[in-house]
């Protein structure tokens, strides 16, 4: 959000973003209901949730 904001000030759009090293699994989860809409969205719906889990 702090980077959208800054680019608007300048008049320039966000036209992507990249996550460079590590994050919690959790965090991302939450960007992604936030940024797609996708209200309640469930971790068990990633496919590398099910890959990892022994």
């Amino acid at each position: 959000e702090t980077v959208r904001m800054e680019a608007a000030r300048y008049g320039v759009p966000v036209l992507g973003s990249e996550v460079v090293g590590l994050a919690p699994l959790a965090a991302l989860t939450q960007s992604l209901e936030y940024y797609l809409g996708l209200h309640g969205f469930d971790e068990g719906k990633i496919i590398e949730h099910w890959l990892l889990d022994d």
